[in-house]
C-alpha cells in the first residue's frame, strides 16, 4: 500500500489539457435595447406592469426586462416616474 495519493478522477473531470472532452458553446444572439425601448419599459414599470407583461410588449422574456433594469440601474428613475404619474392624477382630481 502506497502513502502517496493518486487521484482516480482525471484532472477537472476530463477538462484538462490532454482531454478529449469537448464543450458545446452556442453563441447567443444579442438583442440590444434602444433608448426608446428603455423609456417605454420604464413607463410600463411605473404603471405597475409585470415583467412578463413588459416582455410580451417587446417580444422578450420577463427576465430580460428585469436584467436590463438591474444592469442599467433604472429602479430610481422608475420610482420617480411613478411619483410624477401619481402627482398628475392627484392634481387633476382637485
Amino acid at each position: 500500500m502506497s502513502l502517496i495519493f493518486k487521484p482516480r478522477i482525471p484532472f477537472n473531470f476530463g477538462a484538462g489539457k490532454n482531454s478529449s472532452v469537448k464543450r458545446n458553446q452556442v453563441d447567443r444572439e444579442r438583442l440590444s435595447w434602444s433608448e426608446d425601448q428603455l423609456e417605454t419599459l420604464m413607463c410600463l414599470r411605473a404603471l405597475r406592469f409585470t415583467f412578463e407583461e413588459c416582455g410580451e410588449h417587446f417580444g422578450r422574456s420577463g427576465n430580460a426586462c428585469s436584467n436590463i433594469i438591474e444592469y442599467r440601474q433604472l429602479k430610481g428613475l422608475i420610482k420617480q416616474k411613478r411619483e410624477e404619474l401619481v402627482k398628475k392624477v392627484v392634481k387633476n382630481d382637485s
